[in-house]
């Protein structure tokens, strides 16, 4: 998911290839994705790239097919743009 993410943020994948990926991944994954690749990332640059995933999420739970779904992405687009606080405790619904 990374890789995809990655090849994204560099313009080298279409907004549409991007779009159908995410249609058939799980939220969670995506966010353990985003962390994890920008864990190594300097301060600034890490956060800029969780708010700009933050932002995908958030259209993601608008497309969603389904009430858990939308719950789940936005849970996400929480995590990933958080800035203080009380975190959400999961991304998904077991």
């Amino acid at each position: 998911m990374w890789e995809r993410i990655k090849l994204f943020l560099s313009g080298k994948l279409t907004v549409d290839d991007m779009s159908s990926a995410l249609e058939s991944s799980n939220p969670a994954e995506f966010e353990l994705a985003v962390e994890l690749g920008t864990a190594s990332m300097d301060t600034m640059e890490g956060r800029e790239t969780r708010l700009r995933m933050s932002r995908i999420a958030d259209v993601m739970k608008s497309n969603a097919k389904s009430n858990i779904d939308s719950k789940s992405w936005e849970n996400v687009a929480f995590n990933l743009s958080f800035t203080g606080g009380n975190r959400v405790a999961r991304s998904y619904n077991r």
